[in-house]
Parts: structure tokens; C-alpha cells; sequence
């Protein structure tokens, strides 16, 4: 095949490298950092809990459960994964050149982050460079747009003072870079590759501030990327923590508008804490708009277990003709590469929900004890080898991913050959060949939505009790009367 398949996956894995991690294995592997105060002109946070991300994708969430932990709100990321949402949601849009099944990790991931705020009562403040920094204004108008609030901030001295105010008042601070210009060399691929946020927009990155040190000019970070893709491992060398000058900071901080998040303690868990989180779950899983959007802003989007549903009916030659034709007059090749780029993309949203969704899974019985989540959890547990079937983790892990491991790319691979070299650009005839193997993938995509809406179903019963059998109960006594009423009616009129 001679269609370039590395620069497709390169693509996709640096757009979620990191990005603004999952995991396979238990969140239990974690390390508590701790440090002496010797200058006047130091600050540290003593005892900031690490939290590796594990796999590409998860960064944002790994640093904010470090802070979110330093706040006294218990959640290690498997738990983050569950409060906000993010693991059982999941999102599909199509329109005009837009065929994207996004997982909840990515959309819309500040609705998500804040979701976290009003079901554990913990004050999480935004803070972004609205004005100087290249499309901040355009990045600020789509938050507020969507009803997120931020606190403005200009330019890098007075980030940085936000920063340093954090920390004095002993919390850890979240901050998102470029980590182009970071030290560890975790990223020199992207220096190989002259990627960088400011030229590509595909590389954010979620690190932690725990201190700093005026006189020789630095910030303390843990970072939990290390060791996420590649040959990936704990990084038990430590190098998670290291030092940034301050021109590294800035450089790498600015191309994400000086962009970071705080977390200090509310008063105390609400006492329907409980509710509010299954509340969430429930609205997530069904897709309920209220749960994701501040405003009717999003009317193409397909929410919940109908998100898997919405892909699969577009998964057809009238589906997949139907897109190309968006893109207007392609070449051959170029058809090619955006069949097969869609199908790196899928499997690449598809993993990430399934591990997300896993993560979840596990964490929640273990935070709502006081219900018996056991139904829950089995039905969930039947989505597992449907998202493992057309999803592969090593789309989130090796730069060089060429797909093939899965049903997923093995189809769409199959189809931008024959479009290109069998059938010179007959798309319908492409897809044709293998419908086949395409029924296969939307059989497992309905799967998977008909087992979040069991397990969604579950999860009400588990909490509030088996109100379809009272509706029923009440619907059933309600139709008996009306029936005796007929009846009655018609004797009377005879």
C-alpha cells in the first residue's frame, strides 16, 4: 500500500498526546511527594499526591486529580474518570465535512471538569489569557459561549503571580503547556518532528506546579505524562518531578494562553452528593443535553448510547459516499487518505472511551458503597469486548501506529486501498467489498449502546428503587379503571 499510513497515525496520537491520561491496570500506583522549606523566597506544597496518566489522552485529568486531592476531594483518576462524567460519556457529529465520534474526554471537557465542582462542593477557578496570546479571544469566546466561567488574566506576570498565589496559600496548581519545550525526553519526538502548539494546535499538556524559587528563578512540577506512550511505564526514576526556569515556563506555557485551574476545599460534602453523581451518570449515559451543554448550541450533536448509535448508521456506502462528497474535487490519493484518517480517528476516540469506561467502572462501587451496584456493573462489563473488538490501546501509544489490530482501521485501511488502486475512486464500490466486515463494526457500535442503556437502567433501579414496576403498577391500574369505565359507559347506552 502506498499511501502514507505513519503520518495519519502521527497525526492522530499527537492530536491526544497528552492532551488538555487510561489506563489498563489498577490507579493505585501512586507517589507522595514531600519537601523541606529552607529560603525565605520558597514556597512548596508538601504531600501533593502523584497521579500518573498511564496512557495518552488523560493528562488534564491525571493533574487535576492532584489538585483536586490536595482540596481534600478524595478521587484518584479512576475516580475523576466517574465524578466527571467523562467515562460515560460519549458524543457523535455529523455535518458538512464532520463525521466525529468524540469520547467524553475530549467534549466537552470543561463542562466535564466543572461538573466535579457541584457534586463534591470544591471551588475550582479557570484561569486563561483572554486578550494577548494568538486566538485567545476566539478560545474565550467558545467558553463563554458554552457558559464556562474563567477568571482573565493578561499575559505571562500576572499568570504567574496567580501561580505563586496559589501555592503560598498551600494548593498545587494545574497548568497547561506546550510540552514541546519541556525537559523530559518523554518529548523529544515531538522536538524530532518540530511539533509544536503554536504551528499544529495538536499538542497540549496537562502539568501540576507545586512550588517555586524566586532567587534561582524556577517552578517545581509533577508531571503526569511521563512514561505515557512509546514503551510506557511508571517512571519510578523520578524524573516526574523536575524544574522548570522561568523562559521555559513561559514559552511553554504561553501557546496555551496562559491557561491553568485551582482547586480549594467548598464547606463539605453536600449530603446528596450521592444523588448529584448518579444524577450525572444517568443524564450522561442517556445523553440528556442538560447534562453537557449551559445552552442549545450544540443541535447536531448526538449524545449518550446514541452517540455509538448515530456512527453506525453512517458506517455505510451511502454514509461514507455521502461524506467524501463534503470535501468537494479530491484526487484519488486524497480520498484515500481521509477514508483511512476517519478510521484511525474512530478507533482512536473508541479507545479512549473504552478505557475511560473502564476506569469508571471500576471506581464507582467503590464511591457509592451504600448501593448494591452489582447489576450495574455486569451490564457494563457487556459493552467490554465490543469496545475491545473494534478499539486498540496501541492508538494511544506508538507514534508509528499504522492501525490493522482491530476491525476498525483493518476496514477503513481496506476500503481507502480498494477506493484508490481497485476501483479508482468509486467509493461506493469500495465500501461494497466490505460491507461485510462494516456490518461487524456497527453490530458491535449498537452493542455497545443498547448495554449503556441496560446498564444506565440498572443504575436507577440500583439507586431509586424499581420505579418502571410503580409506573407500570400505576399505568396498569389506570387502564383497568378506564376499561371498567367503558364498559359501564356502554351498558348504560344499550
Amino acid at each position: 500500500m502506498k499511501m502514507n499510513r505513519n503520518s495519519i497515525s502521527v497525526i492522530f496520537a499527537l492530536i491526544i498526546i497528552l492532551s488538555i491520561g487510561i489506563s489498563v491496570g489498577s490507579s493505585s500506583e501512586s507517589t507522595v511527594i514531600s519537601y523541606s522549606i529552607d529560603l525565605s523566597d520558597t514556597a512548596i506544597v508538601m504531600n501533593v499526591p502523584y497521579v500518573w496518566q498511564e496512557l495518552n489522552g488523560f493528562c488534564h485529568w491525571a493533574a487535576y486529580s492532584m489538585i483536586l486531592q490536595s482540596a481534600g476531594v478524595p478521587l484518584d483518576l479512576y475516580g475523576v474518570f466517574a465524578a466527571s462524567g467523562i467515562g460515560f460519556s460519549s458524543s457523535y457529529l455529523r455535518l458538512d465535512t464532520n463525521m466525529m465520534l468524540l469520547p467524553g474526554v475530549f467534549f466537552p471537557q470543561m463542562v466535564s471538569t466543572f461538573a466535579v465542582e457541584e457534586i463534591y462542593d470544591v471551588n475550582v477557578t479557570m484561569y486563561l489569557d483572554g486578550t494577548t496570546v494568538t486566538n485567545a479571544e476566539i478560545v474565550a469566546s467558545n467558553l463563554e459561549s458554552r457558559g464556562i466561567e474563567f477568571t482573565k488574566v493578561t499575559g505571562f506576570d500576572e499568570a504567574l503571580e496567580i501561580l505563586k498565589d496559589t501555592i503560598d496559600s498551600g494548593y498545587p496548581i494545574e497548568v497547561w503547556t506546550d510540552p514541546y519545550y519541556l525537559p523530559p525526553w518523554d518529548y523529544d519526538i515531538l522536538r524530532d518532528l518540530g511539533i509544536q502548539y503554536d504551528s499544529s494546535g495538536s499538542a497540549g499538556h496537562a502539568i501540576v506546579a507545586v512550588g517555586y524559587n524566586e532567587t534561582a528563578g524556577i517552578v517545581h512540577i509533577l508531571d503526569p505524562g511521563v512514561g505515557a506512550f512509546g514503551d510506557v511505564a511508571y517512571p519510578d526514576d523520578g524524573r516526574y518531578y523536575y524544574d522548570l526556569n522561568m523562559t521555559q515556563l513561559d514559552h511553554a506555557w504561553r501557546p496555551l494562553f496562559y491557561g491553568c485551574f485551582t482547586a480549594k476545599p467548598g464547606e463539605g460534602l453536600p449530603a446528596d452528593s450521592d444523588t448529584r453523581l448518579t444524577d450525572h451518570i444517568l443524564g450522561r449515559m442517556r445523553g440528556e443535553r442538560s447534562y453537557l451543554f449551559s445552552m442549545e448550541d450544540a443541535f447536531f450533536w448526538v449524545l449518550g448510547s446514541n452517540a455509538f448509535r448515530g456512527l453506525s448508521y453512517d458506517l455505510t456506502a451511502t454514509g461514507l459516499s455521502s461524506y467524501l462528497e463534503e470535501f468537494g474535487t479530491l484526487t484519488l490519493s486524497q480520498k484515500a487518505q481521509v477514508i483511512q484518517g476517519l478510521g484511525f480517528f474512530i478507533e482512536g476516540s473508541l479507545a479512549l472511551q473504552h478505557l475511560s469506561f473502564l476506569g469508571a467502572v471500576q471506581a464507582l462501587p467503590e464511591m457509592l458503597p451504600e448501593f448494591d451496584l452489582d447489576e450495574f456493573v455486569t451490564a457494563c462489563s457487556v459493552a467490554i469486548p465490543h469496545f475491545e473488538a473494534i478499539s486498540d490501546d496501541a492508538s494511544l501509544i506508538n507514534i508509528a501506529y499504522a492501525g490493522g489490530a482491530s476491525v476498525t482501521t483493518n476496514t477503513f485501511n481496506r476500503i481507502a486501498y480498494d477506493c484508490q488502486f481497485t476501483y479508482g475512486g468509486d467509493v461506493q464500490s469500495a465500501v461494497t467489498d466490505s460491507e461485510e466486515d462494516l456490518d461487524t463494526l456497527r453490530n458491535h457500535l449498537l452493542a455497545i449502546a443498547d448495554a449503556w442503556d441496560v446498564a444506565a437502567d440498572a443504575l436507577d433501579r440500583a439507586v431509586n428503587g424499581d420505579v418502571t414496576a410503580l409506573i407500570l403498577g400505576i399505568v396498569g391500574t389506570a387502564s383497568f379503571v378506564s376499561v371498567v369505565s367503558v364498559i359501564v359507559y356502554r351498558r348504560r347506552r344499550v
